[in-house]
């Protein structure tokens, strides 16, 4: 083995260690992760109905739904359901790396371990965006498919693979079709270790893009994905002129300074290895693609005000792809092994001390519902409707608070559990609604009949009580 490749499979352990760090943040921050936002509605649906819970055609989350659900039959405990479910998400991306690791892809396994800390902070805690699944599966999908074509295995074999295996990982998010378009040009550009033969290229190719393409059209007619996907599609040149003096954009390249500033030294670095190189097809694809990826994400959100830091930087994540694989393929095979594992070391060190300082914020959202669980009890309450505009900005994607609460009341063991919401406007019309006996949840109401009675119960004796936090506390 030369030394070039050596780096890399020393970096690879880097990888596959700081992806068990992930692992292990992740049981120890379980109430966190798994009692918050998207992952807390997936987890209660998906116990409480039986059945998987796939929003948006997005298949490829069979994989983490699938603990909760079959946990949930063996009826399992709700702190096991839950801190299982937290793991699933980080052990499933540890397992593609290291079969990554097992092909002799020691480049993706080091690239698909930055792009889970590159911009990621507060992101870590917002288990369930679909996108971080997709990219695990996009490197078993190009893993898998060069491994294939290394090895000579026919090519209507290799297709067998590559079909399903490109489906997957395109339809568990649409934003995946970014980096996934990204990587396949680079690497055909790039050619090194490219196994397929020109005809090849022009049929996996095209396979890819049909399936692309048949995903936006699908995405299209998606509630939430065809909501984003609509300011994209109908751009105008005044709307790509205003990029840079947009909030959002000018509020990223600023968290590249402060935040993510690592990041931007691997950039750098990354650059300037394509230009040492003369590597400049693949410098001006990387340049076009930062460009463009800063576009639409300023096109797609641009228009939205005070998204919150772990929504954003789950949207921004996939753009470490183009940041980083100059800095894979190019930079750390150039330099001694013992760099290249220090360089990595020190990458990752610092975005994990980013992701740790991002923990209080959600373990004071933790302590937030536990106080008022607790005070809910000594007032003999058991729904409990927060009228208390302040707190949503305090605590950002409060709408899955009713699946939140009902889960850590059954984690807490109270029987009957006990709920609540923050009040909104038609907060009056929608306890009518109720009456004693339904539960609000996030987008309707649940009747008893509908509850798992193995796990979940809401008290039908009394209607929800309106008030607000300072007469709860009272």
């Amino acid at each position: 083995m030369n030394e070039n490749k050596q780096g890399l499979k020393y970096c690879s352990v880097v990888a596959l260690l700081s992806l068990l760090l992930l692992l292990l943040g992740a049981i120890f921050y379980y109430r966190e992760r798994a009692l918050f936002s998207d992952a807390a509605y997936i987890a209660f649906n998906t116990v409480n109905n039986g059945k998987f819970y796939i929003q948006e055609l997005r298949f490829g989350s069979f994989i983490t739904q699938g603990v909760p659900l079959i946990m949930g039959k063996l009826h399992f405990s709700i702190q096991a359901i839950l801190l299982a479910y937290s793991a699933s998400f980080n052990l499933f991306f540890l397992f593609i790396a290291v079969l990554l690791v097992v092909m002799r892809r020691f480049d993706f396994a080091v690239l698909m371990g930055l792009y889970y800390f590159l911009f990621v902070s507060a992101s870590y805690f917002w288990t369930n965006n679909e996108i971080h699944q997709a990219v695990a599966w996009m490197f078993l999908f190009f893993g898998t498919t060069i491994y294939l074509g290394n090895k000579k295995v026919s090519f209507p074999l290799q297709l067998i693979a590559f079909i399903p295996l490109a489906s997957i990982t395109v339809f568990t998010h649409f934003l995946v079709t970014v980096p996934c378009t990204f990587l396949w040009v680079y690497l055909v550009l790039g050619k090194a270790n490219w196994p397929f033969s020109r005809k090849q290229t022009i049929i996996l190719s095209t396979v890819l893009a049909i399936l692309v393409l048949v995903k936006f059209i699908l995405s299209i007619m998606q509630p939430y994905d065809g909501s984003h996907l609509q300011d994209p599609t109908h751009a105008t040149l005044r709307d790509l002129l205003s990029t840079f003096s947009n909030p959002l954009v000018t509020g990223f390249l600023k968290g590249c300074i402060t935040n993510y500033w690592i990041t931007t030294l691997v950039y750098a670095t990354s650059i300037i290895a394509l230009i040492q190189t003369r590597k400049f097809k693949l410098l001006s694809w990387v340049l076009a693609c930062t460009l463009a990826y800063i576009v639409a994400m300023k096109l797609t959100f641009g228009g939205y005000k005070d998204v919150p830091l772990f929504y954003i930087e789950s949207e921004w994540a996939s753009l470490a792809i183009v940041v980083a694989s100059p800095f894979v393929f190019s930079f750390l095979p150039r330099i001694k092994p013992y760099k290249a594992v220090l360089v990595l070391v020190l990458v990752i060190a610092v975005r994990l001390a980013y992701i740790l300082n991002a923990a209080p914020e959600f373990e004071e959202r933790t302590r937030f519902k536990e106080r008022i669980l607790a005070q809910m009890e000594k007032k003999n309450i058991t729904k409990l409707a927060l009228a208390d505009s302040s707190l949503n900005e305090k605590y950002p994607g409060a709408w899955s608070l009713p699946d939140e609460t009902i889960l850590l009341s059954a984690l807490r063991g109270d029987k009957p559990q006990k709920v609540f919401l923050l009040a909104g406007t038609d907060i009056e019309g929608q306890l009518r609604d109720a009456g004693n006996r339904d539960m609000i949840d996030c987008y309707w109401h649940i009747s008893p009949a509908h509850m798992h009675v193995f796990y979940f119960s809401v008290d039908t004796t009394k209607p929800y009580e309106i008030m607000t936090t300072g007469e709860l506390f009272k």
